[in-house]
């Protein structure tokens, strides 16, 4: 099933095979979430009951999009 944070996701980078992974969603919407927190002055972790995300949550998604275009085979989809 796909959620909207994948759609957007999968629009911002044009890519529909885009697929995040339970644990990659759980991070990346926390991540998020601690964003707006911050604009706020406020941080996930003022809310003890709260989970951290990954420190590193959007930018293995960032990494993983950028190896997945460097993968790109242009002689490959020009032969199609």
């Amino acid at each position: 099933m796909t959620d909207d944070l994948e759609r957007r996701l999968q629009r911002e980078h044009r890519d529909d095979d885009l697929h995040l992974s339970t644990e990659q969603r759980k991070n990346l919407r926390l991540y998020e979430l601690q964003v707006i927190l911050k604009r706020n002055g406020r941080s996930l972790k003022d809310f003890p009951l709260m989970p951290l995300s990954s420190s590193n949550a959007s930018q293995q998604l960032r990494n993983r999009l950028i190896r997945k275009q460097l993968d790109y085979d242009i002689a490959k989809e020009t032969a199609t």
